[in-house]
Protein backbone atom coordinates (compact mmCIF):
# COMPACT_ATOMS: atom_id res chain seq x y z
CA UNK A 1 0.00 0.00 0.00
CA UNK A 2 1.33 3.13 -0.67
CA UNK A 3 2.41 5.53 2.02
CA UNK A 4 -0.55 8.40 0.91
CA UNK A 5 -3.30 6.05 1.41
CA UNK A 6 -1.89 5.17 4.60
CA UNK A 7 -1.76 8.31 5.89
CA UNK A 8 -5.58 9.06 4.44
CA UNK A 9 -6.44 5.73 6.62
CA UNK A 10 -4.91 7.25 9.34
CA UNK A 11 -6.43 10.85 9.47
CA UNK A 12 -10.01 9.33 8.30
CA UNK A 13 -9.78 7.41 11.36
CA UNK A 14 -8.51 10.42 13.72
CA UNK A 15 -11.36 12.08 11.93
CA UNK A 16 -13.99 9.52 13.37
CA UNK A 17 -15.11 9.04 10.11
CA UNK A 18 -15.08 5.56 10.01
CA UNK A 19 -18.19 5.88 13.25
CA UNK A 20 -20.01 7.50 9.84
CA UNK A 21 -19.77 4.27 7.68
CA UNK A 22 -23.09 2.94 10.02
CA UNK A 23 -25.22 5.60 9.16
CA UNK A 24 -24.82 5.15 5.22
CA UNK A 25 -28.03 3.18 4.48
CA UNK A 26 -25.92 0.62 2.11
CA UNK A 27 -24.32 -0.80 5.43
CA UNK A 28 -26.05 -2.21 8.12
CA UNK A 29 -24.51 -3.03 11.48
CA UNK A 30 -24.49 -6.60 12.49
CA UNK A 31 -26.71 -6.66 15.93
CA UNK A 32 -24.60 -7.32 19.03
CA UNK A 33 -21.21 -6.62 17.36
CA UNK A 34 -20.49 -2.78 16.61
CA UNK A 35 -17.74 -3.52 14.86
CA UNK A 36 -18.73 -5.60 11.57
CA UNK A 37 -21.09 -4.03 9.05
CA UNK A 38 -23.02 -6.09 6.39
CA UNK A 39 -22.94 -4.20 2.82
CA UNK A 40 -26.50 -4.05 0.76
CA UNK A 41 -26.49 -6.91 -1.80
CA UNK A 42 -25.38 -5.89 -5.22
CA UNK A 43 -22.93 -3.26 -4.61
CA UNK A 44 -19.63 -3.61 -6.23
CA UNK A 45 -17.57 -4.54 -3.81
CA UNK A 46 -13.91 -3.57 -5.46
CA UNK A 47 -14.71 -0.16 -4.59
CA UNK A 48 -16.81 -0.94 -1.20
CA UNK A 49 -13.52 -3.04 0.06
CA UNK A 50 -11.23 -0.56 -0.62
CA UNK A 51 -13.51 2.59 0.88
CA UNK A 52 -14.13 0.28 3.83
CA UNK A 53 -9.90 -0.73 4.30
CA UNK A 54 -9.39 3.21 4.13
CA UNK A 55 -11.67 3.35 7.65
CA UNK A 56 -10.21 0.04 9.38
CA UNK A 57 -12.14 -2.56 8.66
CA UNK A 58 -9.78 -5.09 7.75
CA UNK A 59 -11.73 -8.32 7.35
CA UNK A 60 -13.60 -9.23 5.18
CA UNK A 61 -15.69 -12.61 5.31
CA UNK A 62 -18.33 -14.35 3.02
CA UNK A 63 -21.13 -15.56 4.50
CA UNK A 64 -23.94 -17.49 2.76
CA UNK A 65 -25.60 -14.52 1.02
CA UNK A 66 -23.92 -12.07 2.28
CA UNK A 67 -20.42 -10.35 3.13
CA UNK A 68 -19.15 -8.49 6.41
CA UNK A 69 -16.60 -6.20 6.68
CA UNK A 70 -14.95 -6.17 10.59
CA UNK A 71 -12.51 -3.65 12.02
CA UNK A 72 -10.18 -4.81 15.06
CA UNK A 73 -11.50 -4.05 18.40
CA UNK A 74 -8.93 -1.77 19.37
CA UNK A 75 -9.68 0.82 16.70
CA UNK A 76 -12.82 1.57 18.61
CA UNK A 77 -13.17 4.54 20.49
Amino acid sequence: MEPLWLKLSAALRRLRVDSLARLLPWLRPVPGDPDTLIPSPGLPMGPLTDVMNLLGYRKIRQHPGHVTFTRRRNQRR
